[in-house]
């Protein structure tokens, strides 16, 4: 999970929040 968390982090600072929700969501 902290993982993930960390990924998704990295995610919403090159994607918009709603992209990286999306993907989060899917992986998580």
């Amino acid at each position: 999970m902290n993982g993930i968390g960390d990924f998704c982090w990295v995610l919403h600072s090159q994607l918009s929040i709603i992209e990286s929700f999306i993907i989060c969501y899917f992986l998580g």
